[in-house]
């Protein structure tokens, strides 16, 4: 179940944003780098929401405990990262996103409802180094291979998959 045929905005169909948000698909929410804001879609998706479903097996693939503290790759929307503050606390919650545009929406709907993770604009792929090391470290964007500050600035010997789940052990 694909949305990126279909244009919803909010305030133009309340109703059909609100089937869009909760049906269990993805949802495109920026096309070609925000440059594409005409009716139907744009060229390249630029920026998503994830299946909630997918979104809920990647959190559960993290398997993050209380007091780990976990760097995210792709703000987006902004809803992992607040998913993530609701079981981990704000403080150990750091987001990294490449369009400042989109980090500041995300940063605005995070603190609407009253979660203040770090939210970082640059290069995810760089990582965040200046508060690392992280127990954990998921990407919710689009990576070809996994970069070496990711594995630089996770935690060494935490759980039985290591700091990036099944797909890195150091």
């Amino acid at each position: 179940m694909n949305r990126q045929d279909d244009r919803v905005i909010r305030s133009e169909t309340p109703e059909s944003w609100w089937e869009a948000v909760w049906t269990d698909a993805p949802i495109t929410t920026q096309w070609d780098d925000g440059k594409y804001t005409g009716p139907g879609r744009g060229r390249t998706p630029s920026c998503s929401n994830s299946m909630p479903t997918m979104v809920f097996s990647m959190l559960a693939a993290l398997d993050v405990e209380a007091g780990h503290r976990v760097l995210e790759i792709g703000t987006g929307t902004g809803w992992n990262a607040a998913l993530l503050c609701h079981r981990l606390g704000d403080m150990n919650v750091v987001t990294v996103e490449v369009d400042a545009q989109i980090a500041a929406t995300a940063r605005a709907r995070l603190m609407a409802a009253d979660f203040h993770p770090k939210v970082i604009v640059g290069d995810g792929t760089r990582g965040y180094g200046q508060d690392a090391p992280y127990d954990r470290i998921i990407a919710t964007c689009s990576v070809g291979s996994i970069p070496g500050q990711w594995t630089g600035q996770a935690q060494t010997g935490v759980g039985d998959r290591g700091p990036l789940g099944p797909l890195v052990r150091r």
